[in-house]
């Protein structure tokens, strides 16, 4: 994660030189203007009109490149801000899909919500503001050297006031860098919270148990409001205090500026000249105060970024390359899930390529964890999982998922039209048409109000459930995979439609090697192949008929089903 955010930089390098170079101008044409200004009034009251004219002008001229560099600034500080959001979101997502849905269960949907939309700002936002803070930090270090050049006493002062301040932000912003990170933390516990009482309304409203659900929320919320309310007072209190003392010790210069300059020490300019640095100081350490914030925030936010790292897989590109040829699968002893209690058993099985193998067993016997191991979406603890002889986790995910595609019982649709959503898998309308009208959808979907531009809603209950599942067929078929998988999906519909889709695989298995997961005896007498499972392991293996005749136990599944 910390190379690609180094690369992120490194890809930045335009926006960043743009950026410095406009934030110097800035502060550079910030310090030069007092200078201009209280020249200009000391060469008026000494009657020497003409160089109060001629500073008056320079006055002017600095104050047009100032406030034009701050305008240019700005931009820079968008593009630059943008080019670095950009990146993390592309880097942040490609660590989400390195993740086994296992690892992913880690974080709360609030939270990743909060690390993919608050999280990456803030980290953008601080890398926007280090060109301007670091300059920020060499004006101050010109405005102490011009306050010892013109009197040491003031240059004392003024480095004393600095340190004291300093170290009280340093000793404060530890307290508020924790109060920030509980903040943060049951900010995205409250959020997950309100998403799960918005996703079970059905259950909240069917169970009656919307009084317990409120509770639940209202305690998080109470305690994300302590911490924030926390974190808001003690982010004010620290910069008032620090701001406080800096305006304490400016009257006390002015006061002694002004002793100076009765006693023909000092000049008026000069004593203007210092009140306005100790305003220009003022400024620094509230720009400085601000920036600490935003680098408080980041470095939360870096750390809840890096939990996307912390359980990834690390992409294997020795075999980037290789495509799958026929789609044979081979499980050889592999063991998966919690090993006193596993979903596969040190589970052996051949899947032959261009067939249609079924895959069957009572519930919790493992079968979706078969799916589970060939989407990469976990890893076992054992064994070995290979396809064309060559395991999985050689094939860059790329050219895997080029050729191996599933159906679950649940498919998840994107909110956008039934146009968009196949036009993922295949950009020819005319191919999406046409397989539509061999999987007899076409009419269905021209029924519906808008046909293929219906947008399908987050639940896709805007559609009929059976046109759902049809289309997540079609979505598979038109991705054309060597390789693919129907997790249950076949129970969604009736026989005979169940038996149309199996004469289309039949049809076409000479492309494909399809893998169905069912317990439907109509779907298990038409496969090539059975693979029947019991708690994790591979029972028997075969024809359908060669089966029910020589295996007892599933002779006596069968009957059951």
């Amino acid at each position: 994660m910390k190379k690609g955010i180094s690369l992120i930089n490194k890809d930045a390098k335009r926006e960043y030189i743009i950026k410095i170079i406009t934030s110097i101008v800035v502060r550079v044409s910030y310090l030069i203007v007092p200078f201009f200004y209280s020249y200009s009034l000391e060469y008026l009251t000494d009657g020497k009109v003409n160089k109060a004219y001629l500073f008056a002008g320079f006055l002017l001229l600095f104050l047009i490149i100032y406030y034009t560099a701050v305008i240019i600034n700005d931009w820079a500080y968008e593009k630059l801000y943008k080019k670095i959001a950009q990146g993390l979101t592309k880097l942040s997502l490609d660590y989400t899909e390195r993740n086994s849905i296992h690892s992913l269960s880690r974080i709360t949907l609030g939270e990743y919500n909060s690390i993919m939309a608050d999280d990456i700002n803030n980290i953008a936002d601080n890398y926007g503001n280090i060109p301007m803070f670091s300059i920020t930090i060499l004006e101050l270090l010109i405005i102490f050297f011009y306050f010892f050049s013109v009197n040491w006493v003031v240059g004392i002062i003024a480095l004393i006031t600095g340190i004291i301040v300093f170290i009280f932000l340093y000793k404060a912003n530890q307290k508020v860098n924790m109060i920030n990170g509980q903040d943060k933390v049951t900010h995205a516990q409250r959020l997950g919270i309100l998403q799960e009482y918005f996703f079970g309304m059905k259950e909240v409203k069917g169970f009656r148990i919307s009084n317990t659900i409120h509770k639940r929320i209202e305690k998080s919320y109470d305690s994300y409001l302590n911490w924030h309310t926390k974190y808001g007072w003690y982010k004010v209190m620290t910069k008032n205090v620090a701001l406080g003392l800096i305006e304490v010790t400016k009257v006390g210069v002015l006061i002694y500026g002004i002793y100076l300059a009765t006693q023909n020490m000092m000049s008026i300019a000069v004593v203007i000249l210092i009140y306005s640095y100790f305003d220009k100081m003022l400024t620094s350490v509230t720009n400085i105060l601000d920036y600490n914030v935003i680098y408080q925030n980041s470095k939360v936010s870096m750390e809840r970024l890096l939990k996307l790292e912390e359980y990834s897989q690390d992409e294997d590109l020795s075999n980037i390359g290789q495509p799958i040829s026929r789609g044979v699968i081979d499980f050889k002893n592999v063991l998966y899930g919690n090993r006193a209690d596993p979903i596969l058993n040190h589970f052996t099985c051949h899947i032959p390529s261009r067939s249609v193998t079924v895959i069957t067993g009572k519930t919790g016997a493992g079968k979706t964890g078969i799916i589970d191991l060939l989407l990469k979406l976990n890893r076992q603890h054992e064994g070995e999982i290979l396809v064309d002889k060559i395991d999985i986790n050689e094939y860059g995910d790329d050219t895997y998922f080029a050729d191996v595609a599933a159906v679950r019982k649940n498919p998840t649709f994107f909110h956008m039209s039934i146009r968009d959503n196949l036009t993922l898998m295949e950009p020819d309308f005319e191919k999406i048409v046409n397989v539509c009208r061999e999987l007899e959808i076409h009419d269905d979907i021209m029924r519906l109000h808008d046909g293929y531009d219906t947008v399908i809603s987050e639940t896709a209950s805007n559609i009929p459930t059976d046109l759902k599942y049809m289309l997540s067929i079609a979505r598979v078929v038109l991705k054309n995979p060597k390789i693919l998988i129907f997790d249950e999906t076949l129970t969604a519909f009736p026989k005979e439609v169940d038996l149309k889709l199996l004469e289309y695989f039949k049809k076409t298995k000479g492309k494909h090697n399809v893998i169905i997961i069912s317990k439907e005896r109509h779907v298990i007498e038409e496969a090539d192949q059975v693979i029947f499972m019991i708690k994790g392991e591979n029972i028997a293996s075969g024809k359908h008929e060669v089966l029910l005749e020589k295996n007892k136990n599933y002779q006596q599944f069968y009957n059951e089903i």
